[in-house]
Parts: C-alpha cells; structure tokens; sequence
C-alpha cells in the first residue's frame, strides 16, 4: 500500500533481485527459441508470478524506482515508487478483494467526506506502530 515501507530499500532505487528477474523479450523475431533454463523457469512459476515479472519490467521501463517484484510471495506484488508523485505502491494480479475495498472506500468517502480523513489517520497511526505489514501478520492499507 501507499503508506508501507519504501519498495526496495534494501538496495539501489531501481534494483530487481537477478534471480527474480524475467528474461528480455526477443527483438522482431529474433531469438525465438528461449534458453531451456528460462522455459524450465517460466514452467515453475504460476501465471501471476510471471505476470508480477512482466509488470517489473514495464515499471522499469516506465522509470519507476525501487521496484521489486515479490512473485513467490503468498499473494505476488510488485512494490515500486512513483518519483513523480512521490508515492509508494504495489501491484497484484487477479486479486479482486482490494479492488472490492477500495469501491467500498469510496462508497463511505461519497456518503461521508471525512472518511478520507479517517482512512489517512488510521493508515498513519498503524505505520506509526509498524502494524501496517499484511505478510508479517497484521494490517494491511
């Protein structure tokens, strides 16, 4: 979420562990046939860890930072950082549940505007306390 802990702050602003890193696509055909050791790769992870990969690399190209790609966590994400905007993010793939709570979110944001508010105190309170980590046990944004 917005308020968790900088994506990558265990290394440089754009870093992608190489072992987590999807392969380069081919340029105009060339390349067709894959090295065996990615195929095999590509073979072990699930749909949405190679699409937590593919989106990495689209970040990267898109000059995001502090990205790193989580494809074998319990839920894979990709954290990164917008310089523009000057937020944190992360992204999941066929997770519906966060796309449901925010709906939520702005449905009492519309009935009540200050809800907003109370959502930015409670976000704040809990990273405060370092209670806003869902992979550690406790709340998630």
């Amino acid at each position: 979420g917005e308020g968790d802990a900088p994506a990558g702050a265990d290394g440089p602003d754009d870093f992608i562990p190489p072992e987590e890193a999807a392969p380069a696509e081919p340029e105009d055909g060339a390349g067709d046939e894959e090295d065996p050791e990615i195929e095999e790769e590509k073979k072990k992870n699930t749909p949405q860890q190679n699409a937590v990969l593919r989106i990495a690399q689209l970040l990267q190209n898109a000059n995001m930072t502090k990205i790193l790609p989580l494809p074998r966590a319990r839920v894979p994400i990709v954290k990164f950082h917008h310089p523009g905007l000057g937020i944190s993010c992360d992204v999941c793939v066929n997770k519906i549940l966060g796309t449901r709570n925010t709906s939520l979110l702005c449905a009492y944001a519309e009935l009540d505007p200050r809800v907003v508010l109370l959502c930015q105190l409670v976000k704040h309170w809990t990273k405060e306390r370092g209670i806003n980590n869902t992979y550690k046990g406790t709340l998630s944004s």
